[in-house]
Formats: structure tokens, sequence, C-alpha cells
């Protein structure tokens, strides 16, 4: 074997988790934030929150040119149950866009573009927005994946857990921002 190298590093992207780290030159951004936070519109309808449980209009630039499509995730790394809390994973994000529009999740603009939106933590598909306990400051990561696939073909019955491995294992290339919610 020449480069065993080579074989160990191909096999560690195949494993669940594992995905490559942030590229350089591919950015996102969550341009209708309020100075690095959550609008009050993003923020849940539930759970103790008044919010419009508004996604938040996420772009990004700088995509590598091999990509055939994208994911976008929320993701609450502070949440108190010790694993995280997904709160959106979006799929299947053509290879053409530049980011998702404000109010994107359960449209039917992201269904006409072909995305199709797995189950988050709190049970239900599409966009969940923050609600943190009172008194605690959460962040929030949003990381777009640029893929190998245009598309995945996950059963319905995915977990969040599941999907994101399943998206790690196709990414070339990722971006991430944070934002940050409080109540």
């Amino acid at each position: 074997m020449r480069h065993p190298w080579l074989l160990l590093s191909v096999g560690l992207m195949s494993l669940p988790g594992c995905a490559p780290a942030a590229t350089p030159g591919f950015t996102v951004a969550a341009p209708d934030s309020a100075d690095g936070r959550f609008t009050p519109a993003q923020y849940s309808d539930g759970h103790g929150c008044t919010g419009h449980n508004t996604s938040p209009t996420i772009a990004w630039q700088g995509a590598p040119a091999a990509a055939k499509g994208f994911a976008v995730t929320i993701f609450d790394r502070d949440a108190n149950n010790g694993k995280g809390f997904w709160h959106w994973l979006a799929i299947g994000v053509p290879a053409t866009a530049k980011g998702l529009e404000s109010g994107a999740s359960g449209s039917p603009a992201l269904t006409a573009m072909g995305v199709s939106e797995t189950a988050n933590d709190f049970g239900g598909r599409g966009y969940g927005g923050p609600c943190p306990p009172p008194g605690q400051d959460h962040h929030y990561v949003i990381t777009v994946y640029a893929l190998d696939a245009a598309a995945l073909q996950l059963p319905s019955a995915t977990s969040p857990a599941e999907a994101v491995a399943a998206i790690r294992s196709h990414a070339i290339a990722r971006a991430e921002t944070t934002l940050q919610a409080a109540r």
C-alpha cells in the first residue's frame, strides 16, 4: 500500500460525525440578525416563548465549485441536555443557491426548490426557533454544508442525529456562524 494515510483520511471522512473543517473563503451570515442575536420574530412560538418561529435569512458565499448541493443546520450547543439540540435541518438546497430567505422554512418556495426539512429535536419538521431557559444565553451554530450530492434520500423517520451523520458523510466543505438567544 503506497499511501496508507490517504486511506485513513478518506475512511475518517466517512465516519458519522466527521466533516471537513470550516473552509477558508466559504462563509455564511445571518444578515437579518440583530447584532449577532436572533430577532424576536425568530424565537419559538411555544415552550414559553412568544416569537413567530420565523426562520432567519441565511446567506453564503465562496462555496467550492464542486458542490452539487447544500444542507443547512442550526444547532444549540448550550442545550441543557448534555448533547445539544437540533433546531433546523434543511437538505437538498440546490447548488445554484446562495442562501435561504427569512421565513423559508415550510414555505412553498422551499418545497419548489426541492429542499426537504428533516425532523428537529422538537419532534417536528422544519425550523424550530430558539427558546432557552430564562436567564440563560445560548449559542446557536448555523452551518452550511457544501455536499457532493444534489440531494440525500433519507427515510421520513430519520432522526436529527442520523440526518446530520448523512450530511457530514457527503460534506466537501462547510461554513459556520453563531447567533445568540436569551430570555
